[in-house]
């Protein structure tokens, strides 16, 4: 994470000084938002004045809790306006825009991890600290759980594409009345899910971004989740040593580089007639293992196979099998 935001700080804050400018009036400017902004399907539940180094409270009630995120810490003075913005008959966003004072006349959009319906204010806080103007949102639903999805396409269309595309659209706009002039670079920065939802924007919305930042994505959301339970899946952590540990000259419980090791999980697979698979794997089990450490390839140029997304490591399952290998609800 720390190499990403490495890269994210000398793309987005390059020439940071040469091109600001002070917004007049930001007290009066951000009030005038509440008061005066209009926009299709959008309703403004505040526009606050917030000095630098203020550490605000944020909304932790409710599904909100699961975000984790009780307060964060204001870089610069900055306008925060808070919106409601309908998306459907059924479906909205909560949208925030955090419109800094010393502008720098560029536009930033921010995306969500996980199955996150949380926005991420430090990553908005982050490109503040810039002279971005930023925006995130909360990709249609509250909290870190999936259940807003359960027949509701809707809020799956908000999650997979609508709530960025939304937030960009918005929050351009409410930049331009607040900043009185209009945005000369737009932007996007990211992670994991965040990733998958800047590649979607590159994809379907490519005139949104001069550019994006995008780390980790998710972009085959749903072949991320696969389905043995955490007891298995150390069967399975097991029989990866036994395969691969020596492959160092040591055998010592570490793989010094998952690289070397091809592993074949075949040797667990359960006997045609058992009847008890407790200490073994089902012939669907297995080839969802294989899957998971095979790499994924797709028609390349001149009936080619093109490498589209490399495996899991071996050595990976017994951590992960905790957070997204066992096809359970996860933050």
């Amino acid at each position: 994470m720390v190499s990403f935001k490495s890269t994210a700080v000398y793309m987005l804050g390059a020439s940071t000084a040469a091109a600001q400018q002070i917004v007049s009036h930001p007290h009066k400017a951000c009030s005038a938002i509440a008061d005066n902004f209009s926009y299709e399907d959008v309703t403004v539940n505040f526009a606050t004045f917030v000095p630098a180094g203020t550490n605000i409270s944020l909304d932790h009630s409710g599904e909100l809790t699961t975000c984790g995120r009780p307060n964060q810490i204001v870089p610069v003075d900055l306008c925060r306006v808070a919106m409601f913005v309908k998306t459907s008959e059924i479906s909205n966003i909560t949208l925030e825009a955090w419109l800094p004072t010393n502008w720098t006349g560029r536009f930033l959009s921010t995306g969500n991890g996980g199955l996150s319906g949380c926005i991420q204010y430090e990553d908005i806080a982050y490109g503040t600290q810039y002279g971005f103007a930023t925006v995130g949102a909360n990709n249609g639903h509250n909290g870190t759980s999936g259940n807003a999805f359960y027949k509701s396409a809707e809020v799956v269309k908000d999650f997979s594409w609508r709530s960025v595309h939304t937030g960009v659209v918005v929050g351009k706009a409410i930049t331009q009345t607040y900043c009185q002039d209009d945005y000369t670079k737009s932007y996007y920065l990211g992670c994991s899910t965040g990733g998958r939802q800047g590649f979607k924007e590159v994809q379907k919305f490519p005139h949104d971004f001069d550019g994006v930042v995008v780390g980790a994505p998710a972009v085959g959301f749903n072949n991320l989740t696969t389905f043995l339970t955490p007891d298995k899946w150390a069967l399975v952590h097991d029989d990866i040593l036994n395969q691969c540990d020596d492959l160092d000259g040591v055998a010592d419980g570490i793989l010094e580089d998952p690289d070397l090791c091809t592993y074949r999980p075949v040797t667990l697979q359960c006997a045609s007639d058992a009847t008890d698979t407790s200490a073994c794997l089902t012939a669907p089990q297995v080839e969802t293992v294989r899957k998971v450490f095979s790499r994924y390839y797709g028609d390349g140029a001149n009936n080619q196979s093109a490498l589209i997304f490399p495996r899991m490591q071996p050595g990976s399952e017994l951590s992960d099998a905790f957070i997204y290998y066992n096809g359970q609800p996860f933050p």
